[in-house]
């Protein structure tokens, strides 16, 4: 099977949509289908001399935010033609092809693709306007959603999918479908410490958010948990953790003690596999609802991990699809301090991702 992959950025490591579109492919490519990507907003390569196109390979492509949009529409159509794929697959973050997360704009650049099956895959949505008290986001949130009909709207997609059954059940009027994430590292096995253990060994890996309240929540939690069990915390800390990071820290430090963390910022993804088969836990900052939809928490549940989540435990919790796996590895602050979940065997539902799509795609087709 042909698939053309279409997304803001490709930017490596840098990206949650470009590392897992990349995954994605190379996975595919081993199960023998034949895969080009084009990144169309991309602010990370910009060059005049190649008019802001980099041609990485024969089948990747990365446009330059500032390439003209009818220089984009030629570019995408005469490879589209060339390539003939059996699926194009529109990976939509709004704000990836936007600044103000309103890519109006991709209706004029796919519009010479129709003859082709469009998937979108919707990673992200609209600002939640009916929770937001801010009434810049709320107004913005409106337009987004607007936005966003008219896309599905004016490209008639074949196949709509989201990652996480609460964006799904946005989508009833187009039967959308199911397609879960897997995570951004792949586990590679290790040989453990045989130590004993002194310390209790935490991991986070992403963005802080700026509810700090439900942060501290965890952090009183872990303390709790290490007090009782006779350890100190060792809070890990990897990436780049965005602009909220250093109230993060100020945090930790407050109530898990001034020596608590350790800031490792940015590493290949060898070396975060290695943390994470060594840690005893991860924190996260998305909750139930959410996490199906972050690449890192859930690289920390395929590495085996237990995983504190943010917020209150659900009254339900998924009961089908590749999320329901972790239940036995998610908790929150209301459980008891006095035992984790099982640290589980690292396994990776990437194969299982790719087989799903593809089955979809067939399914389709036929």
């Amino acid at each position: 099977m042909k698939i053309l992959f279409l997304l803001g950025s490709l930017e490596e490591n840098k990206n949650g949509v470009a590392d897992y579109v990349l995954n994605l492919t190379e996975c595919l490519t081993k199960m023998g289908h034949e895969i080009a990507i084009i990144s169309i907003n991309d602010h990370k390569y910009i060059t005049s001399k190649n008019e802001g196109i980099k041609y990485v390979s024969n089948s990747k492509i990365r446009l330059s935010s500032n390439l003209p949009l009818n220089k984009k529409v030629s570019i995408i159509n005469d490879f589209v033609f060339n390539f003939k794929p059996h699926w194009v697959s529109l990976q939509f973050v709004s704000f990836a092809f936007q600044k103000k997360g309103l890519p109006f704009s991709l209706i004029k650049i796919l519009s010479g693709i129709k003859d082709y099956p469009l998937h979108i895959m919707f990673h992200e949505l609209w600002i939640d306007f009916n929770v937001t008290k801010n009434l810049k986001h709320n107004i913005l949130g409106r337009l987004q959603k607007i936005c966003l009909e008219l896309i599905i709207k004016k490209l008639n997609p074949q196949l709509i999918t989201s990652s996480i059954p609460f964006y799904v059940s946005k989508f009833n009027a187009f039967k959308a479908e199911l397609l879960p994430l897997f995570g951004n590292i792949k586990p590679i096995n290790f040989t453990n410490s045989t130590l004993p253990k002194k310390e209790l060994n935490v991991v986070f890996f992403g963005s802080f958010s700026p509810n700090i309240t439900d942060f501290i929540a965890q952090l009183i939690w872990l303390k709790n948990y290490a007090k009782v069990h006779k350890l100190d915390v060792k809070f890990n800390v990897i990436g780049n953790n965005g602009i909220h990071k250093e109230d993060a820290f100020l945090q930790i430090k407050n109530i898990l003690g001034r020596y608590a963390l350790n800031y490792i910022g940015e590493k290949k993804a060898e070396q975060i596999s290695e943390l994470f088969f060594n840690a005893d836990l991860g924190v996260s900052r998305a909750d139930y609802n959410y996490f199906g939809k972050s690449g890192s928490t859930l690289a920390m549940l395929e590495h085996g991990l237990p995983v504190l989540l943010r917020g209150n435990e659900p009254q339900m919790f998924f009961n089908e699809d590749i999320l329901s796996n972790y239940n036995n590895q998610i908790f929150f602050t209301s459980f008891s301090v006095n035992n984790l979940p099982q640290k589980q065997k690292s396994k990776s539902a990437q194969v299982i991702v790719a087989e799903k799509l593809i089955s979809i795609y067939k399914e389709k087709s036929a």
